[in-house]
């Protein structure tokens, strides 16, 4: 009985993780979304989304 409940639990937490990480995935595609749309309609210059993506990269070890 304790296996039992001990999976059932194991299986809760990885469904918690599947919907965290669907959850995370769609809120990127529509960060990913809206700065093309802002490439695109010139709102947005591409020197300073290349700068913003090297600042992210470059201060990701304080994260």
């Amino acid at each position: 009985m304790s296996f039992k409940l001990y999976f059932g639990f194991r299986t809760l937490k990885v469904k918690k993780k599947i919907i965290i990480c669907n959850i995370l995935s769609y809120f990127c595609s529509k960060i990913i979304n809206l700065i093309t749309n802002k490439l695109e309609s010139g709102l947005i210059e591409s020197q300073q989304l290349e700068r913003f993506i090297f600042y992210l990269f470059e201060n990701q070890s304080d994260i």
